[in-house]
């Protein structure tokens, strides 16, 4: 099974608060990331903030794989 994912850019639009995505940081040395957003900031899954200005995209979490009925 395929899924595309659907970036959504920031400056449009973000998550809901603490709501784990997919982030898109595309000036630092990994450009995706797991994160969320929270109060204006955005945070890796672990807590660490990441600075907003790299934060350029984000997307929700592909569903996976369906387990057999």
């Amino acid at each position: 099974m395929n899924e595309l994912i659907q970036w959504i850019k920031t400056a449009e639009q973000l998550p809901d608060d603490e709501m784990t995505v997919l982030i898109n940081t595309p000036r630092l040395d990994e450009p995706v990331w797991f994160g969320y957003h929270l109060d204006g900031q955005w945070y890796y899954v672990n807590g660490g903030i990441v600075g907003n200005q790299y934060v350029r995209q984000w997307a929700k979490m592909p569903a996976g794989e369906e387990e057999p009925a």
